[in-house]
């Protein structure tokens, strides 16, 4: 392994990674701001589906054993 490690002098390696820094990083900051955008919509839909139930109007809520029942307007 140490051989292979030695082959690559630093006169290779630096004008390599100067020329393509620029693209490398600029990647992985579209990657990240696209996949965070996509989390935080997704993250903000489910709580909108989650919670719209508290937007309407809450005509009973009837509490069992195993369940709780909220009737609104909407699925009466």
């Amino acid at each position: 392994m140490n051989w292979m490690l030695s082959k690559i002098t630093t006169k290779e390696a630096i004008p390599y990674s100067k020329k393509n820094n620029f693209n490398h990083w600029t990647l992985h900051m579209v990657t990240a701001v696209v996949s965070l955008y996509y989390v935080s919509q997704f993250f903000l839909l489910h709580n909108a589906e989650r919670s719209s139930w508290i937007n309407k109007d809450i005509i009973q809520v009837g509490i069992g054993k195993d369940s709780i029942k909220i009737e609104t307007i909407e699925n009466r």
